[in-house]
C-alpha cells in the first residue's frame, strides 16, 4: 500500500516535483527539502496539495517571525546606543567644565572650588553607576549566565542599600524609610540582588519631590519573598507600564516632557527572573508608584546553614 501511494504521488502535480520546487523557492536547506519531498510522495493525491500549502504557510510564518525578531533586536541596539550616549553626555560635560574652571583659575574662592570638586565627584559617581549597569546588563542578558544563590539576610541587605542611598535622598529632600522584617532570609545571589535594590531605590528617588517619602519593605509569602519600593512621585502613565522595563525606553511622565529611561529597571527584571521570580509595577495607594520584585525564600535548612 505505501508503494502504491508513492506511485500516485509521483504522477500528481503536488508530488515530489511540486515539493522540491516549493522547498527551493522557500530557501529551505537540502535536508528540509528532502523531508518535504518524501512526505509529499507518501501521501495520496488529494492530501498532497494541502500538505504543501500548510508547509508554505508555516515557512512564511517562520520567516515573518524571524524578520520581526531581527527588527526588535535592531530597535533595542539603537535604543541602547542612543540611551548610553544621552546618559553619559551630561555627567561627562559637568566633569569637563568644572575641571577646566579649576585648572584655569577661574574659580578662586574656596567655596566655589569646593562646589566644583563636589560636582566632579557627583558626576563621577553617576558615570560609575552607568558603567556598572552596562556591565551587569551585558552579563544578565547573556543566555545561561549562572547566578550564585545562597541564603542571604534580606533585612541586612536592604539596610546597607538604604544607608548608601542616604546622601542622595538628602540631596533631593526625599525621606527614605526602610522597614524590612528582621531575620527574613532569601535564596539569592547577594551581589545581583543588591544591584537590583540599588536601582529600585535610585529610580524611586529620581521621581520624588522634596518632602516625599520612599519606603522599602519586604514580606515572606510562602516559598517566595516580595520586595516593595513605594514612592509618592507622579506615577507612570498607563501606556508606559510595560515599556518602562525596556532598556532606555522613551517614556512620558504625566505633566512632563518625554524622557528616556535607563538600564536600571531592565536589570531589576532580569535579576528577579534569573531567580525564578518576577518584577512589576503597580499604582501606590494615595498616588505614586510601587515597584515589586520576588525572589525565593530560603528553606529552613539553608537558613540554619547560613547562621
Amino acid at each position: 500500500m505505501p508503494l502504491r501511494g508513492m506511485k500516485i504521488a509521483r504522477r500528481s502535480p503536488g508530488g515530489r516535483l511540486g515539493s522540491a520546487a516549493l522547498a527551493g523557492a522557500a530557501g529551505m536547506s537540502g535536508v528540509a527539502a528532502a523531508a518535504l519531498w518524501i512526505a509529499g510522495a507518501a501521501l495520496p493525491r488529494w492530501a498532497a496539495p494541502l500538505t504543501l500549502l500548510a508547509a508554505a504557510l508555516g515557512l512564511g510564518a517562520a520567516a515573518l517571525l524571524q524578520r520581526r525578531a531581527e527588527r526588535e533586536d535592531e530597535r533595542v541596539r539603537r535604543a541602547i546606543t542612543a540611551g548610553l550616549a544621552h546618559t553619559l553626555r551630561t555627567p561627562l560635560a559637568h566633569v569637563r567644565m568644572n575641571a577646566e574652571m579649576l585648572a584655569s583659575g577661574r574659580v578662586s574662592s574656596p567655596g566655589d572650588q569646593e562646589r566644583a570638586v563636589l560636582e566632579i565627584e557627583s558626576s563621577t559617581r553617576r558615570l560609575a553607576r552607568v558603567v556598572e549597569n552596562m556591565v551587569a546588563f551585558a552579563s544578565l542578558s547573556r543566555p545561561g549566565l549562572p547566578l550564585l544563590p545562597r541564603a542571604v539576610d534580606l533585612g541586612a541587605l536592604v539596610e546597607d542599600a538604604v544607608a548608601d542611598a542616604r546622601e542622595a535622598s538628602r540631596a533631593r529632600g526625599v525621606i527614605l524609610v526602610a522597614d524590612p522584617p528582621g531575620g527574613l532570609m532569601v535564596q539569592a545571589d547577594a551581589d545581583a540582588l543588591r544591584l537590583a535594590l540599588d536601582n529600585l531605590i535610585e529610580n524611586a528617588l529620581q521621581h520624588g519631590a522634596a518632602g516625599d517619602h520612599v519606603t522599602v519593605d519586604a514580606a515572606a509569602e510562602g516559598g517566595r519573598t516580595l520586595i516593595r519600593i513605594t514612592d509618592q512621585g507622579p506615577g507612570v502613565a498607563a501606556h508606559d507600564h510595560a515599556r518602562i522595563w525596556r532598556p532606555f525606553a522613551a517614556l512620558a511622565t504625566p505633566g512632563a516632557p518625554e524622557r528616556r529611561g535607563g538600564l536600571g529597571l531592565a536589570i531589576v527584571r532580569a535579576v528577579a527572573r534569573g531567580h525564578g521570580g518576577d518584577a512589576w509595577m503597580e499604582a501606590a495607594p494615595g498616588g505614586g508608584a510601587r515597584f515589586c520584585m520576588t525572589v525565593p525564600t530560603a528553606a529552613p535548612a539553608r537558613m540554619a546553614a547560613a547562621s
